[in-house]
């Protein structure tokens, strides 16, 4: 019985779990990017189409049209920052450092488009506020000047700050600084090239 060297374990790859985050990262940028793109649709749909669908005996209450053509610049580049915020996500899905690279552009085009947006929304605000004080027996600017009148600046700027702000904040952390490598999404694990 002859004693040689013992027995090389070899152990499956499969076995090795990659780490979970890509999957948390890239779902939650894929959601939130496909809400976005439909908000920014229910928004120019609500703004083309809605004094339409006012009575006629109640549209001269309404204040003249709620979108400038800053805002919809504004509502277009969000979108096209949106779709680069689904694209980064599947590609964060599949543990492409791609998903990194456009995630990080995301981020700082999206901390961009929100300083103009808040900025455009005090503009628009302004607007609003002049309408209804030049327009003080309509009931659509009595409830424009009362206590309830900004909830719906202050509501846009929160919501523009958690998608807006709070998330690239978190991506450029998260992708700039934590996971800056591609074997930080594998876990190290070679993936077999399916083109080879």
């Amino acid at each position: 019985m002859s004693q040689g060297a013992p027995p090389v374990l070899d152990y499956d790859v499969d076995m090795i779990e990659p780490p979970k985050w890509p999957k948390a990262v890239g779902i939650t940028s894929i959601v939130i990017g496909a809400v976005m793109v439909g908000c920014a649709g229910c928004g120019v749909v609500g703004s083309i189409f809605g004094q339409a669908m006012v009575p006629p005996e109640m549209q001269n209450q309404m204040p003249p049209s709620q979108i400038s053509p800053g805002m919809m610049i504004h509502l277009a580049a969000g979108v096209v920052a949106d779709i680069l915020l689904i694209v980064a996500g599947g590609m964060t899905l599949g543990r492409k450092i791609a998903g990194r690279h456009l995630h990080l552009a995301y981020a700082g085009f999206a901390v961009v488009l929100f300083g103009i947006g808040v900025w455009l929304q005090f503009q628009h605000q302004a607007v609003m506020q002049q309408w209804a004080a030049q327009n003080p027996d309509n009931p659509t600017a009595k409830a424009m000047q009362g206590p309830m009148g900004s909830i719906g600046l202050i509501i846009g700027i929160v919501i523009g700050a958690i998608f807006g702000f709070l998330y690239p904040l978190f991506l450029t952390i998260w992708f700039g600084f934590v996971k800056r490598t591609e074997e930080s999404m594998t876990g190290g694990i070679e993936r077999p090239n399916p083109a080879a």
